[in-house]
Parts: structure tokens; C-alpha cells; sequence
């Protein structure tokens, strides 16, 4: 009856730690896709934020392709 006690303390502790490392697995899956959700949000902000007008990319395009044939 003992060894019978003792396994089923064991099989319940178990259980219990794969409960915690259930529950922990889905703490950090979330707790890392928060932070990948912030970071795609970031870089996205980042680049509208700095990114050049339309007629400041025109005329850069066009200093470059007065440059080119001036060259040549």
C-alpha cells in the first residue's frame, strides 16, 4: 500500500509539472509574440516616418540622370 501512495504522489507531481511547464510555454509563446507584434510595429513606423517625399525622390532622380549624361 505504501509504494502505491508514493507512485501516486509522484504520478500527481507529475502531472503538476507538466501542468507549470504547460502553463509556462504559453506565458513565453505570448510574452515573445507581444514583442515580435512591437517590433514589426516599430520597423513599419520607422520607415513611413523616414521616408522621402515624392518630389524629393523625383528630383534626386533627375539630379542622377542629368549626372549620368553630363558624363558622358
Amino acid at each position: 500500500m505504501i509504494n502505491i501512495a508514493v507512485d501516486k504522489n509522484l504520478f500527481y507531481s507529475i502531472i503538476k509539472i507538466e501542468e507549470i511547464d504547460l502553463i509556462m510555454s504559453k506565458f513565453w509563446k505570448r510574452l515573445l509574440f507581444i514583442i515580435l507584434i512591437i517590433a514589426c510595429l516599430y520597423n513599419i513606423i520607422s520607415k513611413l516616418i523616414t521616408k522621402m517625399s515624392f518630389e524629393q525622390e523625383i528630383n534626386s532622380s533627375v539630379d542622377y540622370v542629368m549626372s549620368v549624361q553630363n558624363s558622358n
